[in-house]
C-alpha cells in the first residue's frame, strides 16, 4: 500500500504523533470490519489508507493535528479537531462529521499517546462513540504490552469491552522506536469487543 499523505507531512512528536509503516497500516486495514463506517481517533494513516482502500467509505478522522485538513485534500469534511481528554459533548466539531457522530460507530480505530492520555479518558470516549448494539462492533487500539492487565482492567469496567492481543500484527511505525524489550514486541495492537457478544 501506498504512503496515502502528502509526503511533506511530518508527525509531530511533541503531542505523541507517529505514523505507521505500510506495512503494519496495511495489517491493521486487514482486520477492519466496518471501512465504509469507522471513526479513527488519532490515527490519520488509517484513515487515509481506508479511504484509498474503500473509495466512498465515510470513515470519520477525529484527531487534535490542525494540518491534517490540508494533508488530507478532498477527505477534509470526514476530519475534525478533536480532544481524546474532553467529553465529545462538549467539543466543536464539525456539523457533518457530527452527524455521522450521532448514529454511532461500530468500529474504532486508535492509537493514543502512550503517557499523555489517561486510560479512563479514551475508554469514556469509547462509550461516547462506540454503536454498542453492532454484533461486529470492535475497537482495534495499539498501545504498550506492558500495561496490559490495568487496560484491560480499565476498558472492562468502563466500557464493557472484552480484550485480546493480535500478537500475529507487528507495530511499527516509521520514526525509530524501541519496538521489542526482552525479544518480546513492546507495541501491540489490542482488539476490545463488547461482553454481549464475545
Amino acid at each position: 500500500m501506498e504512503f496515502p499523505f502528502n509526503h511533506n507531512l511530518k508527525p509531530n512528536n511533541r503531542i505523541g504523533q507517529f505514523f505507521y509503516t505500510e506495512e503494519t497500516l496495511s495489517e491493521i486495514i486487514s482486520l477492519v470490519r466496518q471501512p465504509k463506517n469507522s471513526v479513527c481517533l488519532g490515527t490519520p494513516s488509517v484513515f487515509m489508507g481506508i479511504h484509498s482502500t474503500y473509495p466512498g467509505s465515510k470513515t470519520i478522522l477525529l484527531d487534535r493535528d490542525p494540518r491534517l485538513s490540508d494533508a488530507c485534500g478532498d477527505l477534509d469534511p470526514y476530519i475534525s479537531i478533536y480532544d481524546i481528554n474532553r467529553p465529545t459533548g462538549a467539543q466543536r466539531i464539525k456539523p457533518g462529521v457530527l452527524e455521522i457522530l450521532k448514529r454511532k460507530s461500530p468500529e474504532i480505530i486508535i492509537d493514543p499517546p502512550f503517557d499523555t492520555i489517561r486510560l479512563e479518558y479514551i475508554a469514556s470516549r469509547i462509550t461516547e462513540l462506540l454503536d454498542y448494539s453492532d454484533p461486529s462492533s470492535q475497537v482495534l487500539m495499539t498501545h504498550q504490552i506492558t500495561r496490559q492487565p490495568v487496560i484491560s482492567r480499565v476498558f472492562e469496567r468502563i466500557a464493557g469491552l472484552n480484550t485480546t492481543i493480535c500478537e500475529e500484527i507487528p507495530i511499527n511505525y516509521t520514526q525509530r522506536l524501541h519496538y521489542h524489550e526482552n525479544g518480546r514486541q513492546r507495541i501491540v495492537l489490542f482488539r476490545f469487543t463488547p461482553y454481549t457478544f464475545s
